[in-house]
């Protein structure tokens, strides 16, 4: 995350972009079946929490990490970030949760360098649209693809 692109910006302008992002095909339908089938959901960002944040509220994500931009006294960004998701802190969040919630079966699904960590960390891994040199357990195209790969999952352990 480069927050010095952001500098000088306010945070009604941040705000704005962020309610302007679209989402991905298919992550409304991949999330209500993650709820109907009790799957704790949580985003783990190294990108800004006020998108993760935005995304989390509409679609009813369980729990949220990401980084925060730093503001002035006038909501001017400094272009400071305060960092709580590094480039490899990824795999100690989800650690984290893991040892907290104590769940039968943790996915991670990512694309990138930064989410190898997780993938490591997390009993299955699915990589979508993954960087070059990125792989998961699991290499998919689109979140549908998720969707069924889930649904395997939960067929083979009865639930």
């Amino acid at each position: 995350l480069d927050a010095s692109l952001w500098k000088g910006h306010t945070k009604d302008e941040i705000l704005e972009w962020a309610s302007s992002v679209e989402y991905m095909d298919g992550v409304k339908e991949l999330i209500e079946f993650l709820r109907k089938n009790d799957f704790k959901i949580a985003i783990l960002s190294s990108g800004l929490m006020c998108l993760a944040e935005r995304v989390a509220r509409e679609l009813g994500v369980d729990y949220v990490f990401a980084n925060e931009l730093i503001f002035d006294e006038n909501g001017v960004i400094t272009g400071e970030v305060n960092p709580a998701v590094d480039f490899q802190g990824k795999g100690a969040i989800l650690r984290k949760l893991k040892n907290e919630l104590k769940p039968e079966l943790t996915i991670a699904v990512g694309d990138g360098y930064n989410d190898l960590s997780m993938f490591r960390v997390a009993d299955v891994s699915i990589a979508i649209n993954p960087h070059e040199g990125v792989e998961g357990d699991h290499n998919v195209e689109s979140l549908h693809e998720v969707m069924e790969i889930i649904r395997g999952l939960i067929e083979e352990r009865g639930q």
